[in-house]
C-alpha cells in the first residue's frame, strides 16, 4: 500500500493505523509516489485531495492509465465533495475517506479494498483461463474437422476407413444427404443425444431443435453453408430426454456434382465452458455479498433506462440510498452480523420495487434504485418513502433486534440529467443535502 500526504503528522498516523494490515510505503508528493510505484508492486493507493502542485483527483486520473489495476482511495474534507463525486463518476477512485477518520473505519475500508483487488485479479485470471481453453477447443475442433474432411475426400475409395474414423471420434458426428436426411451417426452421437441410430436415420436434424433459435438463425446458417460450403458456431439442441444443452457445431458440405454430395456435422459439447463464462460475467457485474448489480451493471441499466425514457416520453427515477446507523452495528456486533444486515437490506429493497426496476450496491452501505418509465416525480417520492419505511422495521439476527435509518436522495431523468453520470451525481448530492439537514429535504 502507498499513502500520500504533504503533512508528516497525517502520514505518521496512517502508517501506525495501517502497518498491521499490509506493508505501507509513504510519499510526501506525487513525484515521490510515482517513483515508489515504479519500484514496488503497489495494490492500494491512499492520497490526500489537497496537495501542492497536483490534487489527489488529478494524480489518480494519471495513474489510472498507467496502473489501472490499483485500488484508489481519496482522503478529503466535506468542502471537496464536488471534486470527489466527479472523480468517482469518472472512475478515477474507488471510494473516498472523510477527514477526520476513525481508525476502525479506515481499516475496514482498506480490507474491503483488498477484497476488491483480489476479486478483480481472480476475474482477470478466470477470463484468461477461459480464453486459453477456448483457443485449445477451437484448435481441437479444427484438427478433428480436418480429419473428417480428409476422410470424406477419400470416401469413394475407402468408405470403410471413413466409417472407422467417424465411429472412433469422441465428438458426436452426423452425416446427411443434400436434402438433410440423416444417413449415419457415430456412437458418440448416440451417447450424447440419447437417440439410437434407428430412431434418427432418414429423419432430419430438426428432431434435435431446442426452440431457442428463431427462423432467421437457421436461414442464415443455410445461406452461409450453401454459399461458402462451411458454417461454425454455437447452437442449442435438445436431447431425447428433453434436456437442452449448448454445442459448438461445425458443418461442411462435400459435393461431387449438383445432384450428389453430403453434409458433415461435428458437434463439440461446450456446456462447461459456457457455464464458467456465465459465472465469470456474473461475478464481474454483481456485488459478491448481496448478489445485487454492481456499479458496472448499474451504469449499463441506467443508461438503457434513460434511452427508453427519451424513446417513450417517460422519466427514469434514481434513488441514492445511504444507510444511517449501520457503522455502530458493524462495530459492536462484528462483520458477520453487518454482512447479514446488508443482505437483508438488499432483500427489502428488491421487495419494494417492480421486476423491471433495478437495485444496485455501490459498496459499503450505499445502494441505488433505478425506477424505469415513471410518470411524475411524486411516483419516485412514494417509492422512496415505502423503501424508507421498510428499512426502519427491525432486522432480526438471532436474539438481536437491530434498527437502521437511511437518507435517500431522488433525481429524475432526463430532467435532472441527460446521462447516467450526471443523474447519479444529482441523486448523490440530494442525499447528502438530506443527511446534513437532519433527514429533511433541502
Amino acid at each position: 500500500m502507498l499513502v500520500i500526504d504533504d503533512e508528516p503528522e497525517v502520514l505518521n498516523t496512517l502508517y501506525r493505523q495501517l502497518r498491521r494490515e499490509c506493508e505501507v510505503f509513504i510519499a510526501h508528493n506525487a513525484d515521490e509516489a510515482l517513483a515508489i510505484m515504479r519500484e514496488h508492486p503497489i495494490q492500494i493507493v491512499i492520497s490526500d485531495e489537497r496537495m501542492p502542485g497536483v490534487t489527489g483527483s488529478e494524480f489518480f486520473s494519471h495513474i489510472k492509465e498507467e496502473y489501472p489495476g490499483t485500488i484508489r482511495l481519496l482522503l478529503t474534507g466535506y468542502a471537496d465533495l464536488q471534486a470527489v463525486i466527479q472523480a468517482i463518476n469518472q472512475g478515477h477512485i474507488y471510494r473516498y475517506i472523510t477527514k477526520p477518520w476513525d481508525a476502525t473505519e479506515i481499516r475496514t475500508i482498506v480490507r474491503e479494498a483488498y477484497d476488491r483487488y483480489r476479486m478483480i485479479a481472480r476475474s482477470e485470471h478466470l477470463l484468461n483461463e477461459l480464453q486459453t481453453a477456448n483457443e485449445l477447443l477451437e484448435q481441437r475442433v479444427r484438427e478433428r474437422t480436418q480429419q473428417l474432411e480428409q476422410a470424406l475426400q477419400e470416401f469413394r475409395d475407402s468408405e470403410q476407413r471413413f466409417r472407422s474414423i467417424v465411429e472412433n471420434i469422441n465428438d458426436p458426428v452426423m452425416v446427411t444427404d443434400l436434402h438433410a436426411h440423416i444417413r449415419s451417426v457415430n456412437p458418440a452421437f448416440v451417447r450424447v443425444t440419447g437417440y439410437q441410430p434407428a430412431e434418427v436415420l432418414g429423419r432430419t436434424p430438426k428432431l434435435l431443435a431446442s426452440g431457442r433459435h428463431p427462423p432467421e438463425f437457421y436461414a442464415e446458417l443455410r445461406r452461409q453453408l450453401l454459399e461458402e460450403g462451411y458454417w461454425r458456431g454455437n447452437i442449442w439442441n435438445r436431447r431425447k430426454s428433453g434436456e437442452i444443452y449448448v454445442q459448438r457445431l461445425t458443418l461442411s458440405m462435400q459435393r461431387d456434382n449438383p445432384d450428389e454430395g453430403l453434409y458433415l456435422a461435428v458437434y463439440t459439447d461446450i456446456s462447461e465452458e459456457i457455464e464458467e463464462l456465465e459465472r465469470t460475467q456474473f461475478q464481474a457485474q454483481h456485488d459478491a455479498l448481496t448478489g445485487l448489480p454492481n456499479r458496472v451493471l448499474l451504469f449499463d441499466r441506467l443508461s438503457e433506462a434513460i434511452r427508453d425514457a427519451h424513446r417513450y416520453g417517460t422519466q427514469v427515477g434514481v434513488l441514492f440510498i445511504d444507510l444511517d446507523d449501520f457503522k455502530p452495528i458493524n462495530d459492536q456486533y462484528g462483520h458477520d452480523v453487518g454482512d447479514a444486515v446488508l443482505q437483508s437490506v438488499a432483500q427489502r429493497l428488491e421487495g419494494g420495487i417492480r421486476e423491471t426496476d433495478t437495485v444496485a450496491r455501490l459498496g459499503g452501505d450505499e445502494f441505488v434504485v433505478v425506477l424505469r418509465q415513471i410518470g411524475r416525480r411524486e411516483r419516485a417520492a412514494r417509492v422512496a418513502q415505502t423503501l424508507l419505511e421498510n428499512l426502519r422495521e427491525p432486522f432480526q439476527h438471532g436474539v438481536l433486534n437491530l434498527y437502521l435509518d437511511a437518507s435517500i436522495g431522488v433525481a429524475l431523468g432526463p430532467l435532472d440529467g441527460e446521462d447516467a453520470h450526471s443523474l447519479l451525481k444529482r441523486a448523490d448530492v440530494a442525499m447528502y443535502a438530506i443527511k446534513h439537514n437532519g433527514g429533511i429535504p433541502a
